[in-house]
């Protein structure tokens, strides 16, 4: 079914295909973890020294690059490292302290108002290309980017509101979702081609692992890290986490000064490719998210 929605998209499907397919992944290790009732927290920072590894071997190697050189010397030598080094090492940083967000928002107003709000900030990056930017959009895009929110919202909220939580971290966690995709658009438009693709992911995670570990020696609980399962899931959420970004910016380079139709595109089709694998997790399908399914390739249709 995933593949008969992004048939809907041209030549960009490909790049796209592979962006969507690796996120919708990431969602389904949450899910294991979720089902396994494994604390995620580890596995997260774990998940960023792998990319971090893997990264680096992959500049090492040469593949994709004309680089060989290993970033742990260039973040020692803070002097030698570039406008766009700094700012990607920096979004990694915001990478982990979002997840951090997102998992205190959890305990405090419950996954289901914590989804809807990192769902829903796709409108920040959206509308910053617009403004910020200045993309230009005709009103096809922007009545597709309207019923994209609409439709986004939909397929992600609860069925009843009965119970819900509301704390002002909710917004930090919007804030936080929202500026992680915006980081990532940034740095697509300030690198100029100087870093290929996985330097600029090796980077992002350089920050998140740099970050993770200040966090781990200011909470000193080192207990979690010595467990073999939770290296075994860091392994595989890092394999795919330092795919998933690579092949994202490799679709937003598909998009040429069209990220806010990138950005719907992309979100849309994560979080149809989710409700639909949430099937196999019992996750049963109200005539809310079948409407708002149905709005979301009609927003496809407008903005592509």
């Amino acid at each position: 079914m995933l593949i008969a929605i992004l048939s809907i998209l041209n030549a960009q499907n490909t790049a796209v295909f592979y962006a969507v397919i690796l996120s919708v992944f990431i969602f389904v290790i949450f899910k294991e973890l979720g089902r396994r009732d494994i604390q995620p927290l580890p596995i997260i920072i774990i998940n960023y020294f792998v990319c971090f590894v893997l990264g680096n071997y992959w500049i090492l190697a040469g593949i994709g690059t004309d680089s060989n050189e290993i970033l742990i010397p260039r973040i020692l030598q803070l002097s030698s490292i570039s406008k766009v080094e700094f700012f990607a090492l920096s979004a990694g940083a915001l990478f982990l302290i979002t997840f951090l967000l997102m998992a205190q928002a959890t305990q405090k107003a419950g996954a289901a108002a914590s989804s809807v709000a990192s769902k829903m900030s796709m409108a920040i990056p959206i509308l910053s290309a617009i403004i910020i930017w200045e993309e230009t959009v005709n009103f096809y895009d922007y009545l597709g980017i309207i019923i994209a929110l609409i439709s986004v919202f939909l397929m992600v909220k609860p069925k009843k509101f009965e119970g819900l939580q509301w704390d002002i971290i909710l917004i930090w966690v919007f804030i936080g979702s929202g500026l992680v995709d915006l980081s990532i658009n940034f740095l697509n438009k300030i690198n100029h081609g100087n870093l290929s693709n996985i330097q600029l992911t090796t980077h992002t995670f350089s920050g998140a692992f740099i970050t993770g570990l200040v966090y781990i020696f200011l909470k000193r609980d080192f207990s979690k890290f010595k467990q073999r399962i939770n290296w075994f899931w860091g392994i595989i959420l890092g394999t795919v986490n330092l795919f998933s970004i690579v092949a994202l910016y490799n679709a937003l380079d598909t998009f040429p000064n069209q990220a806010s139709s990138f950005f719907t595109i992309n979100n849309i089709l994560v979080v149809v490719g989710a409700s639909i694998v949430g099937i196999f997790y019992r996750e049963k399908w109200s005539v809310t998210k079948v409407v708002g399914l149905i709005l979301s390739l009609f927003s496809i249709y407008l903005v592509k």
